[in-house]
């Protein structure tokens, strides 16, 4: 997180972009991955804290799901579909249609 924060706060501050949207994928099961065991600018979540940190370009948090279904429905491969939600987010969607 932070090194795509360091990246687009530099093409920010070099005028390369106007505007910068970052954001986080969180597998909707791994809990683990964003609960912090020491608060953290007041935060136990680990985006919360980075935001609280970081005030001037806050990072969102976006559920995967959303990424894959956009790209299913922008045109991805057929098979990418299941493949990303067999890989990324459960064993229990492996061979499942989609």
């Amino acid at each position: 997180m932070m090194r795509n924060w360091v990246l687009a706060r530099a093409m920010l501050d070099r005028g390369d972009v106007a505007s910068v949207n970052l954001a986080v994928c969180v597998h909707p099961g791994n809990h683990a991955a964003i609960k912090l065991s020491t608060e953290v600018a007041g935060a136990k979540n680990v985006v919360a804290a980075f935001n609280a940190m970081s005030k001037q370009m806050t990072v969102s948090e976006c559920d995967p799901r959303t990424i894959i279904d956009a790209q299913d429905k922008g045109g991805a491969p057929a098979a990418w579909k299941s493949y990303m939600l067999c890989r990324y987010l459960s064993s229990e969607l492996c061979g499942a249609s989609p």
